[in-house]
């Protein structure tokens, strides 16, 4: 999703920053970190920013979920909503989309999207 972002950013004049487990790991952000471990793809957090005005003020921010699979408490999960579980990134492709749509009306605001980003979390994988 990361590479994803960064053509984003490159087609409608975005800026990007992607955070990744070493800088996480200085800021703090134990959730993401700890939800990370059950993946064998290391963590990144994408930022997509639209500066439609000069201000150092955030008028906007989006934040969406990317879990391309998420078999995380898969034992206590519905068989007939394992199907769903590919959805788990939605989050984070609706936040990529509606950035993309606000920088091509071009809006007088700020705007940052951030969606964390694991891959496939299969804890079963890291044993």
């Amino acid at each position: 999703m990361a590479r994803i972002a960064g053509e984003l950013a490159l087609k409608y004049g975005l800026d990007i920053k992607v955070i990744e487990r070493e800088e996480m790991q200085a800021r703090g952000m134990g959730g993401l970190l700890g939800v990370a471990q059950g993946s064998q793809q290391p963590p990144e957090l994408s930022v997509l920013n639209y500066k439609g005005k000069k201000s150092a003020d955030i008028d906007i921010a989006l934040v969406g979920k990317g879990i391309t699979f998420d078999s995380g408490g898969i034992s206590i999960k519905p068989s007939e909503g394992m199907g769903d579980m590919k959805g788990d990134m939605a989050g984070g492709a609706s936040v990529m989309g509606a950035i993309s749509a606000i920088a091509q009306f071009k809006p007088g605001v700020i705007c940052d999207g951030g969606h964390p980003c694991h891959g496939k979390t299969c804890p079963a994988a890291r044993l």
